[in-house]
């Protein structure tokens, strides 16, 4: 388990301190950390989406380069697919919205969404 938070750590993300009463901490403030940082820390930088080339394969397959039997030849990639060009749009528009939050505009709104839940978090760690 204490493995995900150091990786978490390294993307400047949480503090941690050792010992019975150390933990994880924000290392930065709410304002700083956009939620595109948290899941890059979670998942990764990776695409979420990764093309197979379908085009290439199967009986629709596009034909290959070459001598006409395709024994050791590249196949004509061309333009990207349509699928992965419209994935990658909606990808990209994906992570400019993450990026363009922080974590204080999430608090905020999950204030003013549950005013109270705030207060009942404060009693609910006290008791614990």
């Amino acid at each position: 388990m204490a493995r995900r938070p150091r990786a978490r750590e390294r993307r400047g993300i949480l503090t941690s301190s050792p010992g019975p009463r150390g933990g994880f901490r924000l290392a930065r403030p709410l304002a700083a950390i956009l939620l595109m940082d948290v899941v890059a820390a979670v998942e990764g930088h990776e695409d979420a989406f990764r093309c197979a080339e379908i085009r290439q394969q199967g009986p629709g397959a596009a034909p290959q380069a070459g001598d006409g039997t395709g024994e050791g030849q590249g196949r004509n990639q061309g333009p990207e697919c349509a699928i992965a060009h419209a994935m990658g749009r909606a990808e990209l528009a994906w992570r400019q919205a993450l990026a363009a939050q922080n974590l204080d505009d999430i608090r905020q709104q999950a204030e003013r969404q549950a005013p109270e839940a705030a207060e009942r978090l404060r009693s609910w760690l006290a008791e614990q």
